[in-house]
Parts: structure tokens; C-alpha cells; sequence
């Protein structure tokens, strides 16, 4: 399986795609939580926190899914730790409402204003979505993969390969 992923630490991707955490999700959520495992903690963390000007709550379904990857990042890091092996093991959840939002069909005007919003430049919002679109095509032909998860990744690259996201663009 972690022959067909490409990422910063394919072992935690691994570790997340065979936890089962994944295989409770809707589509829009699974692009989510996708989107956690393709970007790490940013310059934007901070508006991210919740309290005055937050955004809104992502579903309790993604918050759980979160909180479980952070649980198996912890672990990955733990063994890497006992074996001496460095390897960055990052997540992060600064698009994640971004991604939900447009995979449950939001207009580009519509994610653009979110953006301009929090003051996140619109370049790296397309970029999220973008890395999301290639994860979900890499699970999809990675060797192993469990079979809902590859037809959970079909469907939500159906819902985000549009308008500014699609690479034909």
C-alpha cells in the first residue's frame, strides 16, 4: 500500500487508510480529512482555534476522524522514536472546512469569499483541494487499499475535480 501513496510519511497515511477511521465518513467528509493528510499546520493555525471569528463546525464526523488521526499520529511518531526514524509526521485541519464545503458543492465565488474572509490567499486553498484530488486518484491504484475507501475516494474526486480545482483548468 505504501508503494502506491506519495507523501510526507507514508507510513502515517497508511496507518490512517488501514485504522477503519476513514470508512465511517460521507464523501464530503472523507475530502476533508484527505485534505488534513495533505497539508501540514500552517501560517493560518491560529484563526483556526475556534472562538471569535472562527468558522463554523465541521461535522462531529470529521471532528472524530481528526481526533483519531491525531491519536494514530501520535503512535507513528512513538515508533518512529523507538526506531530512530525521522520523519515528519504533520496534519493539519486549516482547509479541512474549505474542502468539506466545496465538495458539498459551494460555487468557487462563494469558497473565494470564505477565503478573502480569513484572509487565506485563494492560491492555497486551490492548492489543498488540488494535493486532496491526487491523494484520493493515488488510494485509488494503491495495492492493498480497502475497496469502500477506493470507491468512497472515486466518488469524492467526482465531487471536488470541478471549476478551479479540476487540473484542466
Amino acid at each position: 500500500m505504501a508503494q502506491g501513496v506519495r507523501g510526507s510519511n507514508e507510513l502515517f497515511l497508511c496507518e490512517v487508510f488501514i485504522s477503519g477511521v476513514l470508512e465511517t465518513l460521507a464523501a464530503d467528509e472523507l475530502s476533508a480529512v484527505l485534505t488534513a493528510l495533505v497539508t501540514e499546520s500552517s501560517r493560518y493555525d491560529d484563526r483556526f482555534r475556534g472562538g471569535k471569528g472562527s468558522y463554523e463546525k465541521l461535522s462531529p464526523q470529521v471532528e472524530y476522524a481528526l481526533s483519531q488521526t491525531g491519536k494514530i499520529a501520535r503512535q507513528v511518531n512513538k515508533w518512529q522514536r523507538q526506531f530512530s526514524v525521522d520523519i515528519p509526521v504533520e496534519f493539519g485541519s486549516t482547509f479541512c472546512y474549505f474542502s468539506q464545503q466545496w465538495a458539498q458543492g459551494i460555487t468557487w465565488a462563494e469558497l473565494a469569499k470564505m477565503a478573502q474572509i480569513k484572509k487565506i490567499d485563494e492560491g492555497d486553498v486551490v492548492r489543498a483541494l488540488r494535493r486532496t484530488l491526487d491523494l484520493c486518484r493515488q488510494i485509488k491504484r494503491a495495492p492493498g487499499m480497502n475497496e469502500f475507501i477506493v470507491q468512497m475516494c472515486m466518488e469524492t474526486e467526482k465531487l471536488i475535480a470541478r471549476d478551479e480545482i479540476s487540473e484542466d483548468v
